[in-house]
């Protein structure tokens, strides 16, 4: 059996890269469906650039309790 072309790797990554990180688990499961995504989401260029797309929003304000 041949390999996907890698055009369906390309789309994969790019669907997993914009799932949206409100649930961490989500890749988890995600690496556990198929070898492909396994591969795909423990490559360190795709954690790099899921963190630089879902970066945290900016710090509007700081709550301090000294009681």
């Amino acid at each position: 059996m041949a390999p996907p072309p890698d055009l369906i790797d390309d789309a994969i990554y790019e669907i997993l890269l914009r799932r949206q990180p409100d649930e961490p688990a989500w890749l988890f499961r995600a690496a556990v469906v198929c070898k492909p995504w396994r591969r795909i989401i423990s490559d360190p260029g795709f954690l790099r650039r899921y963190r630089e797309f879902h970066r945290t929003p900016p710090l509007l304000s700081f709550f301090h309790n000294t009681t």
